[in-house]
């Protein structure tokens, strides 16, 4: 506890989870390239796979919150006929990597 001449001021411990929405802690891929390498690998043209993308979460409610990642993911797998090991890989390959001067 420390003083000082307008009366006590208290010890104040803030805990704080941080997201990474936008690409700030990570540096994600560059979209084209990202969405080019899963197109060919699932054997899509690119308006199927940004219609497929689309109807994933079609009124953004994952930018507010109101679609879990659990929620996104089971709706992603359907819309592009993933398994749930390729859906873990896509979310990992969509987020990008950690950047790593960041945190040097």
């Amino acid at each position: 506890m420390s003083h000082c001449t307008h009366g006590t001021v208290r010890d104040v411990r803030t805990r704080a989870v941080a997201f990474d929405v936008g690409g700030v802690l990570t540096r994600a891929g560059r979209s084209s390239h990202f969405e080019q390498i899963w197109q060919k690998r699932l054997g899509m043209t690119g308006p199927e796979f940004g219609q497929a993308l689309a109807s994933v979460d079609p009124d953004g409610l994952a930018y507010t919150g109101r679609l879990s990642e659990t929620q996104f993911k089971a709706r992603l797998s359907t819309a592009l006929g993933l398994s749930r090991a390729q859906s873990d890989e896509f979310m990992q390959d969509m987020g990008g990597e950690l950047d790593t001067e960041l945190f040097a």
